[in-house]
């Protein structure tokens, strides 16, 4: 797998093409992949503590959206075969990695406005279809835990299975003082059954008992009782390890059968088609909205690093997902000295955060770096 490593770097250390050059070298032992440069558009900034704010906000953003992409490849997962996933995870007709690599700030997200108002409106965007899609998917579970129940009843043995298809008119004894009822019994117990059912409890019928089907683990009886003492027979039943069946003959029980199947088929497929049309178009439209919240953070985390006027280069590379965390590590051995006082490092070579951030402390937690560097693992 391919993790994409996300960094932004001050144009006072070097230009562009000289950035790109210290980080081919920087990263030439754990990839074979080149830096690519990732153009950030520029948006209206307002005050600095402002713009620390939308910094917490947008990173929060930046987490749903990424838990918004993850579900939709769960959705992909729910209907399509392993085999099948990655042609349908697209984006933007393309792959996820010709998304990134060749990424382009979309025009539908107006860079005129406000950088709050902005990363509301995408956020809201990839929310949307995420309740869409967990409504649906939520549809479609239920429908196929339904059809799922209707199927064992079809599939399973003697004992439990649907019996619509076997039971005849002739099977059946229903009179103001008889009744007939159904026993699966199992194969081993098949002649202790047919020399013990007359006795097992009173009154049930001589020479009643009918052979109506077998499989490889039981076989169907239906036995001729008196009304009054079906109850008894039942309970004599149990206790002879003979599985009593609850069974009530109308002569469209085939049919209602076959109807509650067809339904439940009809209603899986249907549902399975829309889970699979929404999923790829909500995992390509999430995904969209995501990166381009990655890169407004970006922009954002940039300003308040290196101050203004926004003035900094961006690349996104590749690396073996195995290689990431040695990635991290190298490039902020190279430039950790961008923190200045504000970071130092621990007895074990980490940067401490914390150091004399001043009104600035809130912000910086385990993860925070010298400068812009972000991880994207694509769900």
């Amino acid at each position: 797998m391919t993790s994409y490593v996300l960094v932004s770097l001050p144009s006072s250390i070097g230009g562009s093409s000289e950035i790109d050059e210290q980080l081919k070298r920087q990263l030439d032992p754990l990839t074979s992949r080149s830096p690519v440069p990732l153009t950030v558009p520029t948006f209206p900034i307002g005050a600095l503590d402002t713009l620390v704010q939308q910094s917490e906000d947008i990173a929060k953003f930046d987490t749903a959206a990424f838990n918004s992409v993850q579900k939709a490849a769960d959705a992909l997962k729910m209907v399509y075969s392993e085999s099948e996933l990655e042609s349908t995870k697209r984006v933007d007709d393309r792959t996820p990695e010709k998304f990134l690599l060749s990424f382009k700030w979309n025009s539908k997200y107006r860079t005129d406005l406000a950088i709050a108002q902005l990363a509301a409106n995408i956020s809201h965007d990839i929310q949307s279809l995420d309740s869409e899609l967990k409504q649906l998917t939520s549809s479609y579970s239920s429908a196929k835990s339904a059809l799922q129940a209707v199927e064992r009843r079809e599939q399973g043995n003697l004992s439990t299975k649907s019996l619509y298809d076997l039971i005849k008119p002739e099977h059946v004894v229903d009179t103001e003082y008889l009744v007939s009822t159904l026993v699966a019994v199992p194969v081993s117990l098949q002649k202790d059954f047919e020399a013990e059912y007359e006795s097992v409890s009173e009154m049930v019928v001589p020479r009643s008992a009918i052979e109506i089907a077998k499989d490889s683990d039981f076989v169907l009886y239906s036995v001729t009782v008196f009304r009054k003492f079906l109850p008894q027979f039942v309970n004599a039943a149990r206790q002879a390890k003979w599985t009593p069946r609850e069974y009530r003959y109308t002569p469209d029980a085939a049919e209602r059968e076959r109807q509650e199947l067809s339904a439940a088929i009809d209603t899986e497929r249907s549902l399975w088609n829309e889970v699979a049309l929404l999923a790829r178009s909500a995992y390509s439209d999430m995904f969209v909205g995501w990166i381009h919240l990655k890169v407004l953070r970006t922009f954002v985390e940039a300003v308040l690093r290196y101050g203004l006027p926004p003035d900094f280069s961006t690349f996104i590379i590749p690396v073996p997902s195995k290689n990431e965390g040695k990635a991290r590590n190298a490039l902020i051995t190279q430039y950790g000295y961008l923190g200045g006082n504000a970071f130092a490092w621990d007895k074990k070579g980490k940067i401490r955060s914390d150091q004399g951030l001043g009104d600035f402390t809130a912000l910086a937690d385990s993860d925070y770096e010298p400068f812009v560097l972000y991880t994207i693992t694509v769900p």
